[in-house]
């Protein structure tokens, strides 16, 4: 999978479970790329650089890439996953999404995470 693949609702699913048990190799069988340079390594917040298509980059593409699946956290990105997983799709963008809180790899969804999902993972 590359950068401008479509993401289902399934695969969005399955990768925000992945992602809250940090199971890096699930994330790669599901062909989850990431993008952050060293900061975002240090603050799991790394985006998810197969959605760009939809939400545009988070981050410029400047650095070096030091962050691999088990620092993804970005805010926009798990919200624009998360409204992927419930059916949103290219017509209908996620902005209706909201995400309180920020940084350190931490899900503040305001609205349910899939089945299985730990809260606040």
């Amino acid at each position: 999978m590359n950068t401008t693949t479509i993401i289902t609702p399934e695969t969005a699913s399955k990768a925000l479970f992945a992602i809250a048990t940090r199971d890096s190799a699930k994330l790669h069988e599901l062909g989850i790329t990431v993008y952050g340079n060293k900061g975002r390594s240090w603050d799991d917040t790394a985006c998810i650089t197969n959605l760009d298509h939809l939400k545009g980059q988070c981050n410029p593409r400047l650095a070096s890439n030091w962050c691999g699946l088990e620092h993804i956290g970005c805010p926009k990105c798990l919200a624009t996953l998360q409204a992927l997983s419930e059916g949103y799709g290219e017509s209908k963008k996620p902005s209706a999404v909201r995400v309180g809180g920020g940084g350190g790899g931490y899900f503040k969804h305001q609205q349910a995470l899939p089945a299985g999902v730990p809260y606040g993972y």
